[in-house]
């Protein structure tokens, strides 16, 4: 009975042993395949990754060269006000000795056809929209005219002719003294833009 036993046992040990690597197989290949699916996964959220991320680096790029763009036409704008402020000095100067006077040598430079003229432009920079030309100078001749009304620090209503009162509203054949506002508008990639540059010129 012993005997029996042992070789039973032996057969039933022999025929699990041969089903082995069938089983082993098999274990294998649902390895394979979840293993597959996993990387397939782990591709797409790579992928999904890679495309936000180039995604916000275009958008990046696009804002600093927009930003760059913006720096570029505040520089020339802010360039181009200082060299038509430089003039209207040089102008004032030789007002000092013009036959009609300082006031009436600056009066006839800033006006239509005149030296500089009431408007000028930049040829980099595009006037905003309806404006004919991106930048205007104004010559102010109102000694009573006020800061609040003009939306300017000039210190006005202010003596201009030097006759010791602020209330003459035409001193442009008398003045020593006049204000002068260069305003400079463009439209850029940021939007409008606009530099307004207020000084004094004068005949001393």
């Amino acid at each position: 009975m012993t005997v029996w036993n042992g070789v039973f046992r032996s057969r039933t040990m022999r025929r699990s042993c041969a089903q082995c690597p069938e089983r082993a197989g098999s274990v294998l290949r649902a390895s394979q395949v979840s293993r597959s699916g996993f990387t397939m996964l782990e591709v797409c959220l790579a992928l999904t990754v890679l495309v936000v991320a180039m995604a916000a680096l275009g958008a990046s790029n696009m804002r600093m060269n927009s930003l760059r763009r913006s720096n570029r036409d505040r520089t020339i704008a802010q360039n181009a006000v200082q060299t038509i402020s430089e003039e209207m000095q040089a102008i004032a100067r030789a007002g000092a000795s013009a036959p009609g006077g300082f006031a009436q040598h600056v009066a006839t430079a800033v006006a239509n056809g005149g030296q500089l003229g009431s408007t000028f432009d930049v040829p980099e920079l595009t006037p905003q929209s309806g404006e004919a030309h991106a930048g205007t100078i104004r010559l102010i001749t109102d000694e009573t005219a006020n800061d609040a009304a003009l939306k300017l620090e000039l210190g006005l209503p202010r003596d201009l002719n030097g006759d010791g009162d602020a209330n003459d509203a035409d001193v442009s054949g008398s003045a020593r003294l006049l204000p002068v506002v260069v305003t400079l508008r463009w439209h850029s990639q940021a939007g409008d833009q606009q530099i307004v540059h207020p000084f004094y010129v004068s005949e001393y």
